[in-house]
């Protein structure tokens, strides 16, 4: 790919950084140049933004992704729930010496140069697109943890101002709602433990986000707390659910009511 190209590319890329829903913009970028379906994950491999081919939309836009890797530098195997394994290039996105998700081209040929050429081109820049939406997301969840510390603790004396404060994040406390607790045991704070807490409380908002009403999830220490809608027609199917969740995917998880 010559230089030029490469450089017009990166300016297309860049130019994306100040629209609105960037992350998804630069995807579908990025998958236009490679004609290949593209996606970009967190660490734990969760889609956070997908641009498939039409025959690939359904399979790729799943939550997570399962990865192993091939013989070719880079290269890897990627398969999407029960969907049909594909066959990719998967390029880690660093922030120093941390990994804050991962660009993936789906693609047939592991000998694709442009292809690591563009990656390399589009890495950085999808890299700033994700930290810039981590530090608004973290704005946001100050905001939230603040007005949900309130909450619990009574600090808030008006229903009126509970359910004003919580439209703005659509959170209908009009309807009367329940508390799950799920905790790691034997939790160490210095330890891989809080890599795994931060990775449960990725699979729980992950999973219940497909429920009808917003649920509200925060995390403390070795304890990811949910709230939800008590919906009773169907409570014990819910509960039983996020059990089978969190012991598929976190052995040491347990679940307080």
């Amino acid at each position: 790919m010559l230089a030029t190209d490469l450089l017009n590319f990166q300016n297309e890329l860049l130019a994306e950084l100040t629209s609105e829903n960037c992350v998804h913009r630069l995807c579908q970028r990025i998958s236009q140049q490679t004609a290949s379906s593209v996606l970009i994950t967190n660490p734990s491999y969760r889609v956070i933004a997908c641009a498939a081919l039409p025959e690939e939309t359904e399979e790729l836009s799943q939550k997570y992704l399962k990865v192993s890797p091939l013989a070719v530098k880079d290269y890897y195997r990627i398969t999407a729930g029960e969907g049909q394994a594909k066959t990719g290039f998967i390029f880690p996105l660093r922030r120093n010496h941390e990994i804050c998700g991962y660009l993936i081209v789906v693609h047939k040929n592991p000998q694709a140069e442009e292809i690591r050429q563009m990656a390399e081109q589009a890495g950085k820049i999808c890299t700033l697109a994700l930290l810039t939406q981590e530090q608004y997301l973290k704005v946001e969840r100050r905001y939230q943890d603040a007005f949900i510390f309130d909450l619990l603790y009574g600090n808030i004396d008006s229903n009126e101002d509970i359910i004003a404060w919580g439209e703005i994040w659509g959170w209908n406390f009009r309807l009367p709602h329940c508390v799950l607790v799920f905790e790691l045991d034997d939790y160490e704070q210095y330890s891989a433990d809080k890599e795994l807490v931060l990775t449960l409380q990725d699979i729980i908002t992950a999973e219940i986000t497909k429920l009808p009403q917003a649920p509200i999830v925060f995390r403390k220490k070795g304890e990811v707390a949910v709230i939800l809608v008590a919906d009773k027609s169907n409570a014990h199917e819910r509960i039983a659910y996020l059990d089978l969740l969190v012991k598929k995917n976190n052995g040491s998880g347990r679940r307080k009511t």
